[in-house]
C-alpha cells in the first residue's frame, strides 16, 4: 500500500509515519509512506504521475494556503480510486469530506489506536490475490501489482515490493483480479491504475516499465481502458 501523509506540522508527520511503520511491523504488511509538509509538493508529485502515485492519502484539513478539502477536490477530479483520510480537529468540515467520498477521518490529537483502526479498515478494503510462490502461500494486495509477465508455464507477478513467480494460468489470474487488470499481450497482464503514459503500441507504468500492446489485443484494450478512465474519473 502506497501512502502519502500531508500536514503542515512536522511533529504530526513524524508521529503519523511512526504509527504507519509500527502498524506495518505489527501486522506483517508492506506499506510505503511518504510525507509532505505542503499541499503543493504533494500535488506536484501527483501531477507528474497522472495522480496515480498513491493508494491512500492522509491529509490535514486546515493548512496554510490550500486546505485539505481543496486538495482532495483536485485529486477527485483526476482519480476517484484513491482513498482519502482527513486529519482534523474540526468536525464542521465533515459534510465536505463526505461530498468528496472520504474513506474516513482521524481526529486530533492523533492516537495510535485510531490510526491502526483506519489502516485495518483500509487493508480489508483492498482486494488480494493469493498464490503459491516459492513453495509458500502468499497474499498480494492487488493495488501493489504493476503487471504480470508470462514466461512459458510460469507467471511472474511484478509488485512494488518485489517479484512473485507462480504457476497459475493467465485465465485464472484475470478471473481473480479486479476489473482494473487487463491482458494486453499474449505475455502480459497489467494494472490500468498504474499507467503513467500510453500510445498505440505500449503503456509506460508508474515505475517506468514499458508494457507492449499486442495487435490482436489493441481494440479490447482501447475499449477497456476508456471504460476504466470513465469509471475512475481520470482524464481521458
Amino acid at each position: 500500500m502506497r501512502i502519502a501523509i500531508c500536514d503542515d506540522d512536522a511533529q504530526t508527520l513524524e508521529l503519523m509515519q511512526s504509527y504507519v511503520s509500527r502498524y506495518a511491523e505489527s501486522r506483517s504488511k508492506t506499506l510505503h509512506a511518504e510525507c509532505f509538509q505542503t499541499p503543493d509538493k504533494l500535488l506536484a508529485l501527483l501531477q507528474q504521475n497522472e495522480y496515480n502515485n498513491f493508494d491512500v492519502i492522509f491529509i490535514n484539513i486546515s493548512m496554510p494556503g490550500r486546505s485539505g478539502i481543496e486538495v482532495a477536490s483536485i485529486i477527485r477530479n483526476h482519480n476517484f480510486n484513491i482513498y482519502i483520510v482527513f486529519i482534523t480537529g474540526l468536525l464542521n468540515h465533515m459534510p465536505d469530506a463526505f461530498r468528496l467520498h472520504a474513506f474516513d477521518y482521524i481526529s486530533k490529537p492523533i492516537s495510535i489506536s485510531n490510526v491502526f483502526r483506519v489502516l485495518d479498515d483500509l487493508t480489508r478494503s483492498y482486494p488480494t490475490l493469493t498464490v503459491i510462490s516459492d513453495r509458500s502461500e502468499v497474499s498480494i494486495s492487488a493495488n501493489q501489482i504493476l503487471y504480470i509477465e508470462s514466461l512459458g508455464k510460469k507467471a511472474v507477478i511484478k509488485t512494488f515490493g518485489g517479484d512473485y513467480p507462480t504457476y497459475i494460468s493467465q485465465k485464472s489470474l484475470i478471473a481473480n483480479l479486479p476489473k482494473s487488470f487487463i491482458q494486453c499481450h499474449k505475455s502480459y497482464i497489467f494494472n490500468m491504475q498504474m499507467v503513467k503514459k500510453r500510445n498505440a503500441a505500449n503503456c509506460m507504468l508508474v515505475n517506468d516499465s514499458v508494457i507492449p500492446i499486442g495487435r490482436k489485443y489493441m481494440h479490447v484494450f482501447k475499449d477497456a481502458y476508456f471504460r476504466y478512465l470513465l469509471d475512475s474519473g481520470r482524464n481521458l
